[in-house]
């Protein structure tokens, strides 16, 4: 086994670890749960808008329905006051009877201000409860995302224990002095992959082929000298 061997196993675990956090951070049910999120609070918002719209008119039909009240407690006096024979002077008696077609007059048009304004409200009832069904379904899928991407954290978070633990293997083995080594070219490598096999005349960590010179000038060299390809910088093993 060439003795760089280890750190092509250590790059090609570092390099799933690395996979699996991607995958972690880019599984399409962590995505359509953003979106799920954002859906949901733009129906909060739309909510809140005709809520408020509706607000308007509710207090006004309130308004009105206190004064439908009001005029039902005056008919009722005048009323008493006609029938009771509590008046009896024929001009009081007119001027009660007038008073009372006023106010039932009075309550048919604030009734029919009522009637206009619960049809204004219907519409906003409507659509609050479409934004209302809406955001059910919304809860539903976000839990039904959540659901899935906690099996999902479960069955990387294993897979990354099992990965874990090989790598913990291949640095006993490896040793420290190359693990640092390792560690050291990995860090200054930054995105790129630190470790590369020698393939033929191929580079498996750039995958671009170098020069029949630069690969039997490499070959000449012995087993524990550090090499590294010309194009991408990673440490070859051969």
């Amino acid at each position: 086994m060439s003795h760089f061997e280890p750190l092509a196993s250590l790059q090609d675990l570092d390099t799933r670890l690395a996979q699996l956090g991607h995958r972690l951070e880019t599984l399409p049910e962590k995505i359509a749960l953003g979106a799920n999120a954002l859906a949901t609070s733009d129906n909060e918002a739309e909510r809140v808008e005709v809520e408020e719209q509706a607000k308007v008119l509710r207090r006004d039909q309130r308004r009105h329905e206190d004064e439908v009240g009001g005029i039902e407690d005056r008919i009722s006096k005048a009323s008493y006051n006609l029938y009771s024979g509590a008046v009896t002077i024929p001009k009081e008696l007119e001027a009660v009877q007038q008073e009372i077609d006023s106010l039932v007059r009075h309550r048919g048009t604030v009734e029919d201000s009522i009637l206009e304004l619960m049809e204004q409200i219907e519409p906003f009832d409507n659509e609050l409860a479409s934004l209302d069904a809406d955001r059910a379904a919304m809860d539903a899928e976000a839990g039904q995302l959540s659901a899935k991407i906690e099996v999902a954290e479960a069955e990387i978070g294993a897979e990354r224990a099992v990965v874990m633990s090989d790598r913990d293997g291949i640095v006993g083995l490896a040793g420290e002095e190359l693990v640092a080594l390792y560690e050291k070219h990995r860090g200054s490598m930054r995105d790129r992959v630190a470790v590369g096999r020698l393939v033929g005349s191929i580079c498996d960590a750039c995958h671009l082929e170098m020069s029949a010179v630069e690969v039997d000038r490499i070959r000449h060299f012995d087993d524990e000298v550090a090499v590294y390809c010309e194009e991408c910088g990673a440490l070859l093993v051969r």
